[in-house]
């Protein structure tokens, strides 16, 4: 099980779930009865996260006690939630306003984009299409799925892999994300088309995996599959997700 927050499990809303079935630009029958663009917090292991490595999580000619700024602001929002629990969420106006050196995109509704968040235009190359895949199997490979318990003595730590277990390097499911995430932009991927989303999968098991934007909606990078399928065909069921370009702007779904 890929634990994400306690958070997460006192969310209990009605879930956008994708079927597999169908063509990939069409958008899931529940899609009309969804409520998007509804601000909630980033995930505690990922605020954590930035608390380490605050210039992953900075935006251009943003400073580091900006970052950690934006980090106690969500820190206090996810505790928030999370003591509280879904009847008394931080309502609007009492979510920061994205800050200024991201391009933090408004939602479209367009149906193809998980949440209504279109964050891209260009045309894709079949190349850039195909290096996407490599990378995403490359990864899949070279990582063992490791739980948090087992690796650092504790849950939902947040981290690009670096311990091994054997000749491999070990983590769970973010650790996949923020490894994709990294080797991604270094091949030249703007951060503004990625974006981190939590799910269920068919198993009941919490799960995080990697969005990229194409013109024609969001793929999904996933450590249980190799292939990068559009969202509306990954078999989850969709929680909450960054929006693009801005690790510490979150929706539900």
């Amino acid at each position: 099980m890929c634990l994400i927050t306690a958070a997460a499990a006192m969310w209990n809303i009605g879930p956008a779930y994708a079927e597999a079935d169908g063509p990939r630009t069409r958008a899931p029958q529940a899609w009309g009865e969804q409520p998007v663009q509804q601000a909630t917090a980033p995930p505690m292991g990922l605020l954590d996260f930035c608390d380490r490595e605050p210039v992953v999580c900075a935006g251009p000619s943003e400073s580091l006690s900006q970052v950690a700024r934006s980090v106690s602001e969500a820190r206090g929002l996810a505790w928030q939630e999370l003591l509280l629990g879904a009847g008394n969420r931080a309502q609007p106006g009492s979510i920061r306003q994205p800050r200024a050196t991201r391009a933090s995109t408004p939602g479209s509704g367009d149906r193809n984009f998980l949440g209504g968040l279109a964050s891209d235009t260009r045309e894709p190359s079949l190349e850039e299409f195909a290096r996407v895949e490599t990378i995403n199997a490359a990864l899949n490979r070279s990582i063992t799925p490791v739980s948090d318990k087992s690796l650092y003595g504790r849950p939902d730590v947040w981290a690009v892999p670096r311990i091994r277990r054997g000749a491999r390097l070990a983590g769970d499911c973010e650790d996949y994300v923020l490894a994709k995430r990294e080797a991604l932009i270094r091949a030249g991927i703007s951060p503004d088309r990625l974006s981190i989303a939590l799910a269920r999968t068919p198993q009941g098991e919490d799960h995080a995996v990697l969005l990229l934007a194409f013109p024609d909606g969001d793929y999904v990078l996933d450590n249980r599959d190799s292939r990068v399928l559009h969202w509306s065909q990954a078999r989850l069921v969709w929680q909450a997700r960054q929006r693009p370009g801005d690790l510490l702007q979150w929706i539900r779904l």
